[in-house]
């Protein structure tokens, strides 16, 4: 999932403008059911639960360390 939300990430940020509306997402490429939920959770409440007990987690920390390293 978290190679999924980086993919979903580019795509949005690759946008050549600012999103208005949820429905604007549909159809792009990347953006699958989990992510436009996750999106819509933050959209509408400024933040996701899951989200958050993500970063917490040992498991993404210790792979944000690891991407870190050139060539792993």
């Amino acid at each position: 999932r978290g190679v999924a939300f980086r993919r979903a990430a580019a795509v949005l940020k690759a946008l050549p403008s600012a999103v208005m509306s949820i429905s604007q997402l549909s159809g792009l490429p990347c953006l699958g059911e989990h992510s436009l939920r996750v999106i819509k959770d933050i959209w509408e409440n400024g933040a996701s639960s899951e989200v958050e007990s993500t970063k917490v987690s040992e498991r993404f920390k210790a792979l944000r360390v690891l991407t870190g390293i050139f060539g792993v």
